[in-house]
Order: structure tokens, then sequence, then C-alpha cells
């Protein structure tokens, strides 16, 4: 399948925007206008939306690590000796905080592929089931 994206009608105006063509592989193109009908889509619409949500989530990453990295490489991380000298259970707490967030972001990740390909987020989830992470 060819899909070309072009000028596309929102609210009674037109939105300009630079023409491209894809193509695609035949199971790709008809998971693309299988999931387009349902939702009452063109492929075509169907296809700019994944990608721009696509854009987004990559911009957010890149910006979230660029940010990591600055903060790195201005020293703004305790040194290992810093850490030992906090308060007494100071440094559990950050790292369940730390944990935490990563969990999330894992689960954010799991969810972001379930858009994509729900049977490659259920594998992600089994990998979860079969850590078998046992608490201290």
């Amino acid at each position: 399948m060819l899909i070309a994206l072009g000028t596309e009608s929102h609210d009674q105006a037109h939105i300009a925007m630079t023409g491209i063509s894809l193509d695609l592989p035949e199971d790709l193109s008809n998971s693309l206008t299988d999931l387009a009908k349902k939702k009452g889509q063109s492929a075509s619409s169907m296809a700019m939306d994944v990608l721009r949500d696509y854009i987004e989530h990559e911009k957010t990453l890149i910006a979230q690590i660029e940010h990591a990295v600055k903060q790195a490489h201005e020293g703004s991380f305790a040194s290992d000796e810093q850490a030992r000298r906090c308060a007494p259970g100071a440094l559990a707490r950050m790292r369940i905080e730390w944990l935490a967030k990563a969990l999330k972001n894992l689960e954010d990740e799991a969810n972001y592929i379930a858009l994509e390909n729900p049977k490659a987020a259920d594998d992600v989830r089994m990998l979860f089931l079969r850590a078998d992470i046992k608490p201290i």
C-alpha cells in the first residue's frame, strides 16, 4: 500500500502540509486499514496520527535524556561519598523513588507499545511477571 499524506481538513480550515508517500508492507498496510476503518478514519489520517504521537514520544524521550546528560556534566548528581553521608535511610528512599519512576516509565513504554502491537505489549508484561522479583 502506498500512503500519501497531504492536506488535511480540520474544523472547516485547511492545514497545509508537505506531501510524503510511504511504501508499507502488506501486513502493516492491512493492519492500518483495518484499524482506520474501526475508528472511522482514513488510513492517511490514521497514519498522520500515529506519526504525530510517535514523534512527540521520541522528542520527549530525547529531551529527558539530554537533560539527564546535562545534569551529569554539570555535576548535579551527588557523589557516592555524599550519598553515604545522607541521613540514615535517605539513600534507600531515593533508590525506591528512582525504582518507582523506572517502573512507571516501563509501564508507559508497554502502553505505548500496545498502541502499535498489543501482542508485543503482552510480551513485555510477561517479562515483568517472569522477573520473579521478591521483596527483602
